[in-house]
This record gives structure tokens, sequence and C-alpha cells, in this order.
């Protein structure tokens, strides 16, 4: 099944990577596998999106982006790094987090990489990132679709054309003789 990750998402995964350098590809497919992108029960009453336990109970957090940015906290402890630092695929870094205890469901890794596979989040492993996080590392959905970029690089075309227009009507303007 695929899944419709907003821009939003996106730059909370991104942030979650520079921050804490989890690969996008496995946020964004935790948060589905966890959340449903954030349409759980846990999710839309607690903002909290990969089922993060605190204090014997379900953590509560203010918004989605707490929500990544705890998870990515969680999974820049030794207990998880000692087994994902040297990961150099979706596959090996998933079963790290697993090994580091994460959960015991034994299809986990499998369910992960075929979330991952489904809906191409490889493609966020690029270095690529489809987002954008403004200065102050707040997010905004600010992203370029591929017939954005094609529109906003017509647009520069026809605003030299309006001024190339303009100026030429101008010298016409200003050359012409004035009759009376």
């Amino acid at each position: 099944m695929s899944h419709k990750i907003t821009p939003e998402i996106e730059n909370y995964a991104h942030e979650v990577k520079e921050k804490y350098g989890v690969p996008e590809s496995i946020t964004l497919a935790q948060a589905i596998y966890e959340s449903s992108l954030g349409k759980s029960n846990l999710a839309q009453k607690n903002n909290n999106w990969f089922g993060i336990k605190s204090g014997g109970g379900w953590a509560k957090y203010d918004s989605a982006r707490d929500s990544f940015l705890a998870y990515g906290k969680l999974l820049s402890k030794d207990r998880y790094t000692k087994y994902t630092k040297n990961a150099t695929t979706d596959s090996e870094y998933i079963n790290g987090v697993v090994k580091g205890g994460y959960c015991d469901d034994s299809g986990y890794t499998t369910n992960i990489l075929s979330i991952i596979s489904s809906n191409k989040l490889d493609k966020y492993n690029t270095g690529e990132f489809i987002g954008n996080i403004d200065d102050d590392n707040t997010t905004t959905s600010d992203n370029t679709s591929l017939v954005g970029k094609f529109l906003s690089g017509i647009m520069k075309y026809i605003i030299i054309a309006v001024l190339v227009v303009v100026m030429v009507l101008l010298m016409v303007f200003a050359f012409t003789p004035q009759r009376r």
C-alpha cells in the first residue's frame, strides 16, 4: 500500500537525519508502520508517531515534529548506534535498530523494508532532499515538485520577455518624434 507523505513529514524526517543520522527512509517507514503516518489513535491523542514509551506509559508530545525528534534522539543512543553506526543499507540499519531492542516483533525488519520498497522511500537517501528546512530548523511546506520547478523556470523567461518588451516600448516612445 502506497502512502502519501506530505512535505511537512518529509521535513521532519530530514531534520531527524540531520540531527541524529537516522536515514530518512527508515524514519518514514517506521512512521508509516507505527502510526499509519499519524492516523493511529496514539498519534492522534498523544502526537506519538513511533509508539515510544515513557515512565511506564505512552509518551506524549506537543507536536508531530517533537515526536520525530524524540524518535531520532532515541535511536542516537548507544544501545542502537553500536549496531547502526556502520550500516550502509536500509536493511543493515533497521536490523541494527531491532538488535538494539527497539521491538521484539520477529517480522519488524521485513515489514519496514517492505514499506520502504512499496513506497520507494529509498529515494530520500540520495542526498537530494525533497522538502525544505528554514535556517531556524523549523520545517516549511515549500516542496517544489517537478511541475513547480518547470513553471518557476518558465516564469523566469516570461519575466525577462516582459521586461524586454517594456524596454523596447520605452525606447520606441523615447525616440519617436512627438507630433503636435
